[in-house]
């Protein structure tokens, strides 16, 4: 977990492969509200909609935008042939490794048996990218388009540092143009491999990852918002707690532990309040119900960070608040 927590503050250079295209040159740059957290930086998505379906331009460097690069005639932009543009707020880290031991049923479960006839939400079941084949439901992400802490950090390494790993060893081109790969990145992919006891860098970012703890809670239960929250319907989706695996391969830290992330992590149809980003599965107008512990420090809030300043209140009621979008 040290170790880790010292690679996820590493900063690194054009020498070390960062790039050509890369959004920050370190983890710890946009999970900094503690180390590990949620945090203000923005990336940008993007792709086509034609009304029935949408194209994500992979072909044209789709649908992430790199904002930053080693080269400026590796610069990325939006495409002129894209018509939605999202953008997406840091997302946090805590507690990571609790949310990926939940078994998949008990998240499965609340699709086949909501607990209201007023909600709907489905499993994005994805392929995590270590294997093996057998598909997991995902949890991770806005569009809970990542299933397990491995996947999230070799996705991560290889989409916002520019750091090819083994499971994700191509570069991204620059809007698709592989020539510009060839001719300014000049580390050998993949470039991140085995340190002096085997490890990889995505593999000390997973163990950091994994054993961060939840944000702090207040655990008391019958309060009259608590009360409230419930008559309403937020529990529906924002689901309380559930109960990690008790499977032996897991360790202490993480098994068999009620944890209080208040989200179904299933997809739900958001309306005029979605991204208008496809992802898998996930469609357009499907989003992930954001986990709320740790809300209080989180701003801004709403995937795109829409709703920001002010206080916790502020941000939660009234004019451009959540609960007036």
């Amino acid at each position: 977990f040290q170790a880790g927590r010292v690679d996820f503050t590493r900063v690194f250079a054009v020498g070390d492969g960062l790039g050509p295209i890369f959004n920050q040159s370190s983890c710890a740059s946009c999970h900094n509200n503690p180390i590990g957290g949620p945090g203000s930086i923005k990336v940008f998505r993007f792709g086509a909609d034609d009304g029935e379906t949408f194209d994500p331009l992979a072909a044209l460097g789709g649908t992430l935008l790199q904002g930053q690069t080693i080269n400026v005639a590796c610069a990325e932009v939006i495409p002129p042939e894209a018509n939605v543009t999202s953008p997406r707020v840091t997302p946090s880290a805590l507690g990571l490794g609790l949310v990926e031991a939940i078994p998949d049923a008990a998240i499965a479960g609340r699709e086949t048996s909501p607990p209201s006839p007023n909600v709907s939400g489905r499993v994005h079941w994805v392929q995590p990218l270590e294997g093996p084949a057998t598909p997991r439901v995902g949890r991770m992400g806005w569009k809970a388009q990542i299933a397990t802490v491995l996947s999230f950090s070799g996705d991560a390494t290889s989409n916002e540092l520019g750091i090819t790993n083994r499971l994700l060893p191509v570069e991204n081109a620059p809007n698709g143009n592989v020539a510009l790969v060839n001719a300014y990145d000049t580390v050998a992919d993949p470039e991140d491999g085995p340190d002096g006891q085997g490890l990889h860098f995505i593999d000390r970012l997973t163990h950091f990852q994994r054993y961060l703890a939840a944000p702090p809670q207040t655990p008391r239960s019958g309060m009259a918002g608590e009360a409230i929250f419930n008559a309403v319907g937020c529990a529906d989706c924002h689901v309380a707690s559930f109960t990690t695996s008790n499977d032996p391969l897991l360790e202490s830290a993480i098994r068999n532990k009620v944890v209080k992330p208040y989200s179904d992590f299933l997809l739900h149809e958001m309306g005029l309040a979605a991204d208008f980003i496809a992802d898998g599965t996930a469609s357009v107008q499907e989003l992930r119900t954001p986990s709320l512990w740790g809300v209080r420090n989180r701003n801004p809030l709403w995937h795109d960070g829409r709703v920001t300043g002010g206080s916790l209140q502020t941000r939660l009621l009234g004019p451009g608040a959540v609960v007036d979008l």
